[in-house]
């Protein structure tokens, strides 16, 4: 961890892994990564370089940059991201907007994905699509 001299609120770590817990003090998901920033309240992260991230659902996230707001209780990307889900589903996007436990979340534009056994799943009527 290291605290640049010019600017008293913010730190910097290297390498990052984080580890954030449900209200029940549960792990609710781990993000690990080259790098990362954050203010001395830790009200705001930015992690970069080799973004990996796994949610208690098994959803799994890479990047190579984003940032997370605790007022806002969103996450957020402007740079490639894709998301695998439990069921082997890929979905790519450049840009993010998620909400903190990734529930929920849109790419912002160049949005492509792969589906196995889609039809067979549409056919099934699995509740659990993804």
């Amino acid at each position: 961890m290291r605290k640049p001299l010019f600017d008293t609120g913010s730190m910097i770590v290297t390498p990052v892994t984080l580890t954030y817990y449900d209200s029940l003090g549960n792990i609710s998901t781990r993000v690990l990564s080259d790098s990362g920033s954050t203010t001395a309240a830790l009200a705001s992260f930015t992690v970069w370089g080799n973004v990996f991230i796994r949610n208690k659902d098994s959803l799994i996230v890479k990047t190579e940059k984003l940032w997370w707001v605790k007022e806002r209780r969103k996450v957020e990307s402007n740079t490639f991201v894709q998301i695998e889900t439990p069921k082997g589903d890929v979905l790519r996007g450049k840009g993010l907007d998620a909400v903190e436990d990734f529930s929920r979340f849109t790419f912002k534009s160049q949005v492509s994905g792969k589906f196995p056994d889609f039809k067979r799943r549409m056919d099934e009527n699995d509740d659990k699509m993804f």
